[in-house]
């Protein structure tokens, strides 16, 4: 994805009153040019899409409102998905205690602290770089 996707959304009586927040992480019907923005929307934890509302990337009937904003039956939703930023893994040496491995699976003994996923904080010394 090069470019930022706009999902467009209408309220449906069953969502009039619901909050904003709440409203996007039970969508169900959205208008999407690209089924790959539909999934990418699906995928969002509530906390991703509260981010997505507070940053100005979703707008009702064309205006920035609050998490907390309550919809009204018929009101347009624009959501725009910004393009991801890439993620570049360097492997990185790291003592593993690897219980069982095959052509398909490793099983390791992850040591208690060792972050998992690169996030927030930890760009590198995770067990996926590992």
């Amino acid at each position: 994805m090069d470019t930022p996707h706009v999902i467009f959304w209408n309220v449906s009586l069953e969502q009039a009153g619901t909050r904003l927040d709440r409203g996007l992480a039970s969508l169900s019907e959205v208008s999407s040019k690209n089924f790959e923005a539909w999934e990418l929307l699906q995928g969002m934890s509530r906390s991703r899409l509260k981010k997505l509302i507070e940053s100005g990337g979703v707008l009702v009937d064309g205006q920035a409102v609050p998490c907390s904003y309550k919809l009204q039956l018929g009101q347009e939703i624009r959501i725009t998905l910004p393009v991801p930023e890439p993620l570049e893994l360097t492997a990185e040496p790291m003592p593993l205690d690897i219980l069982f491995e095959d052509e398909d699976v490793v099983v390791v003994n992850k040591p208690a602290g060792l972050v998992v996923h690169p996030g927030a904080g930890h760009s590198r010394g995770t067990l996926v770089h590992g």
